[in-house]
């Protein structure tokens, strides 16, 4: 995949179950990544002047560089720590399946890292890269 450090996320845009970044290497070419059957995306600290540190797109495997358990509890947040038991095991259920959609290559997990700004993380269908 084309390298995107250096380089900026310059836009997120979202509509029903499809999500579009736009980013620019540092050298300035433009790229659209979509996201394809978004079934969660959370991104936080987005500024003007997003630094990319890396991007990555994790599917078919578990790469043992990136803990994926955290980035599963900021899409998806574990129940209040007085909650009953069985929420608590539905949770872990429910994390356990989606984890293993994205090791059996069912489903992708996108991460943009930052250098400054925005730090985001998704789990979709499909992801594809393209020339803007």
């Amino acid at each position: 995949m084309q390298s995107f450090h250096d380089g900026t996320l310059r836009s997120i845009g979202t509509e029903e179950k499809r999500a579009v970044l736009g980013l620019t290497t540092s050298d300035g070419k433009q790229f659209e990544l979509r996201l394809d059957a978004v079934y969660s995306l959370q991104a936080e600290d987005f500024r003007q002047g997003n630094i990319i540190s890396a991007v990555s797109i994790i599917s078919g495997k578990q790469p043992e560089w990136v803990d994926l358990n955290d980035r599963l509890e900021r899409l998806y947040p574990s129940p209040h720590e007085k909650a009953a038991k069985e929420h608590h095991d539905r949770h872990a259920e429910f994390l356990r399946g989606v984890l293993a959609r994205i090791e059996a290559g069912e489903a992708a997990m996108v991460i943009v890292e930052p250098s400054y700004g925005c730090d985001l993380v998704a789990v979709c269908g499909t992801v594809e890269l393209v020339s803007a």
